[in-house]
This record gives C-alpha cells, structure tokens and sequence, in this order.
C-alpha cells in the first residue's frame, strides 16, 4: 500500500493528498504490444537458428547466432523495464497546498514540477479521439499566472474529475482558506492509484488525509 504521507520528496507532515495518478494503462498499452512483438520476434529466430537439431545453423556459424539472439533478447527485456519503470514513476499528485508532476525521462533520471495552488488560473480536461473518450483519461492543462504558462498532465484517467478537483482547491486557496481546512466540496472527494473516492472517512482509512 503507498504511504501518501511520504508521497514525493518535498511533502510537508501535515500535508493532505486527494490526487495520485499515474498514467492511464491504456496508454502504456502500445509500447506493451511493441515489447511483445520484439521478444517474439527474438524467441522466433532463437528457435530457426539456434537450436541443436532444429536449427538451420550448426557450427561455428550456430554459436554466433547464439550470442546474437542472446543479446537481442536481452535488449528487448531492458526496454520493456525502461519503459515500465517510465510508465510506473510518471505521478501526478494534488494535495492541499499545490500540484505536483513528476516525470521519470530515462532509468536514471527523473523531473519533480510543482505549482502552488494560488498560482492556477484555470483548468482544462482535454479528450482527444474514441479512445480516450470511450476510457475516460486524458489530458489536464492548468494555465498558471507565474513564469510557467502552461501545466500538463498527461494522460490520467478521470481528466474531468481531475480538473475539478484542481479547481474546487485552487479556487479555496485563492479565497484564503487556511491548508488545513481545504477540502473537495463535490461528490468526489478523491482519485487515488485509479479510484475515485466519495467518502472523507476512505481518504483518512487510505491516510490520504490527516487533517479534519
């Protein structure tokens, strides 16, 4: 279970989390299907060359194709973990004093953006084609009033809900209301790891939440 207290690295002790989102699976789905097609297509010439009776390979010219299928196959499972390890640490996170985007690039290397929630101006939902409609992820693009002009979130399920609940706590910090006392005012009172949560009793049971 993912402890929400500990949820990025600057997360303040008595900070509340009604957001934490990864990509949706959906969109991983593609560069699933392509790691399949590359493994296969690697176990297909491992069995054409490289086995002892049943190959069309013998010798010398065999032991090559070996160490060539070897490597192939090694690099067709490293990409699939790069890729899953990208999928998997891309987060999107919304608590009661700002939203976080972090953004894993490569094995080693990984973007932590923050936006204060003061700073929103206003947020969009962005759906494009049946696929993502049908799903129900997509894109969410908060417009900031600071030097960064632009926020994207990049394709979440729920994009709609996720809008508003970036609305619902922007709009309360904008008025001035203290951080503890900032909480979702509509049905949905959370979307945690793909779930959208009703109930304030669930997000403290998750410890999503901590304040009152």
């Amino acid at each position: 279970m993912i402890d929400y207290r500990q949820s990025f690295p600057s997360q303040d002790p008595d900070e509340n989390v009604f957001i934490f989102l990864r990509r949706s699976l959906l969109n991983f789905l593609p560069t699933a299907l392509l790691a399949v097609v590359l493994f296969g297509f690697g176990l297909v010439m491992g069995v054409l060359f490289t086995l002892p009776g049943l190959g069309l390979l013998a010798g010398f010219p065999r032991q090559v194709a070996v160490v060539f299928v070897a490597v192939y196959l090694l690099f067709a499972g490293l990409f699939f973990v790069v890729a899953w390890l990208d999928f998997y640490f891309d987060v999107s996170i919304l608590t009661n004093k700002r939203l976080v985007d972090i953004n894993q690039n490569r094995l080693f290397s990984r973007t932590v953006s923050e936006l204060q929630l003061e700073d929103i101006e206003d947020v969009t939902a962005l759906q494009t084609g049946i696929l993502e409609t049908l799903a129900d992820f997509g894109d969410v693009e908060a417009q900031t009033a600071g030097a960064t002009d632009r926020f994207l979130i990049n394709k979440v399920p729920f994009p709609r809900e996720v809008a508003n609940l970036i609305n619902e706590l922007s709009s309360q910090a904008k008025e001035g209301v203290a951080d503890a006392d900032r909480h979702p005012v509509g049905t949905v009172r959370g979307i945690l790891e793909g779930r959208q949560i009703e109930t304030d009793e669930e997000m403290r049971a998750l410890g999503a939440v901590v304040s009152p």
